[in-house]
Order: C-alpha cells, then sequence, then structure tokens
C-alpha cells in the first residue's frame, strides 16, 4: 500500500511525503556542494588572472629593461669605436 501514491480519497500517505522530502534534501545538499564548488573554482580563477596580470607586468619590465641595456650597450660599443 506505501507504493500507492494515495488511497483512493486523494490523500498521500505521511510515509511517502517523507520518502520525497528525503528524496529533495538530498539533491538539494547535492546542489549546495556543487555550488561551493563552483565558488571555490571562481575565486581560484580570480586569483590565477591576478598571478597572470602579475606575470605578465613583470615580462614586460624585464623587455624594457633588455631593450634599455642593449641601447646602452651600443652606445658604449660605439663610443669606443668613435674614440680615437
Amino acid at each position: 500500500m506505501a507504493d500507492r501514491p494515495d488511497d483512493g480519497n486523494g490523500r498521500v500517505t505521511i510515509a511517502l511525503l517523507g520518502a520525497k522530502l528525503d528524496g529533495i534534501e538530498k539533491k538539494l545538499d547535492m546542489v549546495v556542494a556543487d555550488h561551493d564548488i563552483l565558488v571555490r573554482q571562481g575565486m581560484q580563477v580570480t586569483q590565477n588572472k591576478d598571478d597572470i596580470a602579475l606575470l605578465c607586468t613583470a615580462d614586460r619590465l624585464r623587455r624594457r629593461e633588455s631593450f634599455a641595456e642593449m641601447v646602452v650597450a651600443a652606445i658604449v660599443g660605439a663610443s669606443a669605436w668613435l674614440k680615437p
């Protein structure tokens, strides 16, 4: 009788409602767990973007520094070559 959704009067049994509620609670727990995972992944993505931005900035500074060193080396080399 517990398998039937109603007893002929259109009333749902308490056992059936309890079972459905348990299923809903399990699904809600899974949704909450998935949400927590997504929030943590979102925070990690944001942190990774910040780290990449810092690395790009450092790389640009190293390139500018290397260019400045090449210019200075060229000037020093040219001045030494032009010196009598």
